[in-house]
């Protein structure tokens, strides 16, 4: 049904899209686990209200906190209100300077839960700056600080944990975006 749903949809909009139907073939319902969904959940819901409260901060314009589906990070993005030089302005995903702010359960590069915060366009001396223990730069396949999940959850307080990575990464990109 969502296969057919999603061609008609896509003929709607006068697109024609050729893909292989057999992936739409299985009708039988996957297998999950009830308790780590709930678990994964409760997770997201936390995180998304230390977003929410560390978004609550900025000055400037930010979008909601919001669910990245290539690899369901839960994220926020900081814009600093500039416009990237050399880009289109019309372009919404590259013409303005901002920040990313999020949640990964893992991926091909870090296969751990992760929270991280990148800056684009990646600011001169960005990586430079120091980060509160535990956390660190990676610049393999994208640059940003990240910080260990498992960290977090062995902290004494891992609400005001996030929170000071968060800032003084958020600390970081702008201070050296202002100087651009």
């Amino acid at each position: 049904d969502f296969c057919g749903q999603l061609q008609g949809a896509l003929a709607d909009l006068g697109l024609s899209c050729d893909f292989d139907r057999s992936v739409c073939a299985e009708t039988t319902a996957g297998a999950y686990d009830p308790a780590a969904v709930a678990r994964y959940w409760q997770a997201l819901s936390q995180v998304d209200a230390i977003l929410k409260r560390f978004r609550h901060g900025f000055r400037e314009e930010s979008s909601p906190v919001q669910l990245w589906p290539h690899h369901f990070d839960l994220a926020v993005l900081w814009l600093s209100g500039r416009l990237v030089p050399g880009q289109d302005p019309d372009d919404p995903e590259y013409a303005d300077e901002q920040m990313n702010f999020g949640f990964s359960t893992g991926d091909e590069g870090i296969p751990e839960p992760y929270f991280y915060a990148t800056a684009y366009p990646r600011p001169d001396g960005f990586t430079e700056q120091a980060l509160p223990d535990g956390a660190t730069w990676h610049t393999a396949g994208w640059t940003g600080a990240v910080l260990p999940y498992a960290l977090l959850a062995r902290a004494g307080d891992p609400q005001a944990r996030l929170l000071d990575f968060l800032a003084a990464s958020h600390e970081a990109g702008a201070r050296f975006m202002r100087q651009a």
